[in-house]
């Protein structure tokens, strides 16, 4: 269990958040929905220890982050933060390796080698492998850093709009394989997403943050409610159903 406590999150003298209190369980998906400025990114880096709260705590299986313990906390996590970085002259082989940094030696066993192809023919990226990340695109890009998260094999995964620069295939893509692999390894998911249907589809639940406060969370079909989204979005919005029967937001111009 990921759990945030009575926290107060600033940024200099602004106040982003008080007293914000989540728990995320393992094995699901958590989506942080809300209009900009609500608070997401700052809550998802505290979550990863790279934003110090000016109050309350968080804790990880009732391990509370400190600063002493920082660097172990964060080798538990696998962080996408909305603006991935790595040297240009890094190949999309390399730049997937580097998220087992922490293990590798001089010599690459063949099962890195081996995992790390694996992870690349998932995303379509394999025949890239020995191109240079300047010669990507933005979405390859995405879907490169992603997989290096994942090579971490994290028990938490933190991504900050990780679908953005994503077509609609590759958005699928990634979203199914952070369905599957949260199950599968039964993974602590929280993901920032600013598609409301995209959220509804594929997170367990929807935390719904609007000026650093939480204003509902639960299930895709009890936290996206037509006069909240409304209130929050300042547009007017409705919210039908798919064939699935699961929420389907439309704003209304």
């Amino acid at each position: 269990m990921l759990r945030a406590e009575s926290l107060t999150l600033r940024q200099g003298s602004q106040v982003i958040s008080r007293s914000l209190s989540l728990d995320f369980a393992r094995g699901g998906i958590t989506a942080l929905v809300g209009p900009n400025g609500a608070g997401k990114t700052t809550l998802l880096r505290a979550l990863q220890g790279g934003h110090r709260p000016s109050g309350g705590r968080i804790t990880l299986d009732g391990l509370a982050l400190t600063d002493a313990g920082r660097r172990r906390w964060q080798a538990r996590i696998g962080y996408m933060p909305q603006e991935s970085r790595a040297s240009d002259g890094v190949t999309v082989l390399e730049a997937v390796l580097l998220g087992r940094a922490g293990t590798l030696a001089f010599h690459l066993p063949d099962a890195e080698l081996r995992a790390a192809a694996t992870l690349l023919q998932e995303f379509g990226l394999l025949e890239l492998a020995g191109r240079s990340l300047a010669t990507l695109s933005g979405g390859q890009r995405q879907l490169v850093f992603f997989a290096q998260c994942l090579a971490r094999e994290p028990e938490v995964m933190l991504l900050d709009e990780p679908v953005s620069a994503l077509d609609l295939r590759h958005q699928q893509t990634m979203m199914r394989a952070l369905r599957r692999l949260t199950d599968a390894r039964q993974l602590i998911s929280v993901v920032v997403l600013h598609d409301l249907n995209l959220a509804a589809r594929y997170a367990d639940r929807i935390a719904v943050l609007a000026e650093g406060r939480l204003r509902a969370i639960g299930p895709p079909r009890e936290a996206l409610s037509a006069p909240l989204l409304s209130e929050i979005y300042g547009v007017t919005v409705r919210v039908l159903r798919d064939a699935d029967n699961m929420p389907l937001v439309q704003s209304l111009v």
